[in-house]
């Protein structure tokens, strides 16, 4: 574990970040565990983050995930807007993939619940797209990855997972 003020000030490393790529977030939540771990999720509306959906954030995967080399953060693009998804985001910044481990691309976590309210969805797909919405990190001692989630239908988690009969759901 890294002493308090290094991770204090990856956490402050990050946050610039997102404000040079964006600008200051429409929104802010944090979440604490019971065991005193924090996330925060950031939120950039449509307008705001130029990218033609709302981004959501986290900032505190990459000290709470364990990590071998690179650290990691997550983004998630969507629209229409969905303020609701900010619980599960803090989930998987706390747990990655539920090892507590930093995961990789084509890894998914299912959630035991919707990902927001009134959705169907509970799986995320990680992928490696995050870098071209937020370029990586690389600052003296922070070195931190962005990982896009990517929300699927049970049956494209399915899918994925090699059932290859399994009808698609599409959105729409």
């Amino acid at each position: 574990m890294e002493p308090a003020n290094k991770q204090a000030d990856q956490l402050d490393l990050i946050k610039f970040h997102y404000r040079e790529c964006f600008g200051a977030p429409t929104r802010e939540a944090e979440f604490v565990a019971k065991t005193g771990e924090r996330i925060e999720i950031w939120k950039w509306s449509e307008a705001v983050s130029g990218e033609g959906v709302c981004i959501y954030a986290t900032i505190g995967a990459s000290i709470e995930l364990d990590a071998t080399s690179k650290r990691c953060e997550f983004v998630l693009g969507i629209a229409p807007e969905v303020d609701g998804v900010v619980e599960s985001l803090a989930e998987v910044a706390l747990h990655g993939t539920g090892t507590k481990q930093a995961p990789h691309f084509g890894d998914t976590v299912t959630l035991p619940w919707g990902l927001w309210n009134g959705t169907a969805m509970s799986t995320f797909l990680i992928t490696e797209g995050g870098d071209e919405i937020i370029r990586p990190l690389r600052k003296p001692g922070c070195d931190v990855d962005f990982l896009q989630l990517v929300p699927l239908f049970p049956s494209e988690c399915a899918y994925k997972k090699g059932d290859c009969s399994a009808p698609m759901q599409w959105a729409g």
